[in-house]
């Protein structure tokens, strides 16, 4: 067996989350467009990182009234989509 691997390009603190994008870029540029989705008409609208942010801290409030707690786990069955 060959094994390969290349350093880390970055430091990745232990704490990070795959929402400190989000948030980082909503307090640093809110108004600029980070996604594009599809409407149910066919139409492409923009979703601003202000609104990502909007909508990523819904979803968390969401799962905490019911009753999801840091550590759980929690599948996601969805057609492709952010």
């Amino acid at each position: 067996m060959l094994e390969y691997g290349i350093p880390a390009l970055i430091a990745v603190p232990d704490d990070a989350s795959l929402t400190d994008v989000i948030f980082s870029r909503a307090a640093s540029a809110p108004e600029q467009v980070v996604i594009r989705r599809r409407a149910g008409d066919g139409n492409w609208s923009d979703v601003t990182a202000a609104e990502f942010r909007a909508e990523a801290a819904a979803l968390a409030a969401a799962l905490a009234a019911a009753g999801i707690e840091p550590g759980d786990r929690v599948a996601v069955l969805s057609a492709t989509r952010y």
